[in-house]
């Protein structure tokens, strides 16, 4: 089945609906489809974390993220806020 097309205004905020579409995908068309609905940015950690994320959607708001264990957990300063399951 194939993720309906919907409009990120703000992915935190959107987290349940967003990994409701995430999770109809296979591991390799999940980040494309982010890349389809705003900027997606990778940001490279040190040693063996996970590559983290930097999302802006087309307003303008941004939110970070890692992906780790199939869930997307978010991040802000200093702190990892509401991990939904995408896998």
């Amino acid at each position: 089945m194939r993720p309906i097309e919907m409009v990120i205004v703000d992915l935190y905020s959107q987290r349940d609906a967003v990994a409701a579409q995430l999770r109809k995908l296979g591991q390799s068309d999940k980040l494309n489809w982010l890349r389809e609905r705003g900027e997606l940015f990778e940001v490279p950690m040190p040693d063996s974390s996970p590559n983290a994320y930097q999302f802006r959607s087309a307003s303008g708001i941004e939110t970070g993220f890692i992906v780790r264990e199939g869930k997307m957990i978010f991040i802000g300063d200093h702190t990892t806020i509401g991990a939904v399951q995408i896998d």
